[in-house]
């Protein structure tokens, strides 16, 4: 686990280094459209952006079903699964290359948009358990409903003008990230 923080803190300092080197030599147009990119948004979807994420998405709903059962097995832990069958490191590479590509796919489509894969599904398995074949589709339609839900707010709140939906996510994100984690340390 510590290998995943640390190597996420890693490519989370290359990315931000990246990132301002393209501020640094971005003229003010660009640096602008860079910085609402970051701030995550749907103000600039069309059927064809859709067309372009909705193929990744179909990916990674396919790969997730279709891994469901061993995912179940998978709670019990590496040990147990491998004891049962599942060959752990297949399922966890196959998942980790599918939610990549959806992942830099729905990115590049439409910024960073914070919180919504981190909150949503701890709250479809807090709304629907722990079950892979249910919580799979249930966390999929509650990302998508809070989103719209988000950048209905963002585009609403202060008309004529419209906020990224990322701000808003991340609003309503913290608090509820912030009770998880007390949730969670008052149960450990």
């Amino acid at each position: 686990m510590s290998t995943m923080l640390l190597a996420g803190i890693a490519i989370t300092a290359l990315a931000g280094s990246l990132g301002n080197l393209m501020d640094f030599f971005a003229d003010n147009a660009a640096l602008r459209q860079i910085s609402l990119w970051r701030m995550g948004g749907l103000d600039s979807a069309n059927f064809e952006r859709v067309a372009v994420v909705a193929g990744p998405a179909l990916l990674l709903m396919a790969a997730a079903l279709h891994y469901r059962k061993a995912l179940n097995v998978m709670l019990l832990g590496d040990s147990q699964a491998r004891y049962l069958g599942i060959d752990v490191s297949s399922v966890r590479n196959s998942l980790i290359i599918a939610v990549a590509i959806a992942v830099c796919t729905s990115v590049a489509m439409g910024g960073t948009i914070a919180f919504i894969g981190l909150i949503v599904p701890h709250m479809a398995r807090l709304l629907f358990g722990p079950t892979h074949p249910r919580l799979i589709p249930a966390a999929s339609v509650l990302g998508a409903f809070l989103l719209i839900c988000a950048d209905t707010i963002a585009r609403t709140v202060l008309a004529p003008v419209e906020l990224p939906a990322g701000v808003i996510t991340a609003l309503l994100g913290v608090p509820f990230f912030l009770y998880l984690l007390n949730r969670g340390r008052t149960h450990a």
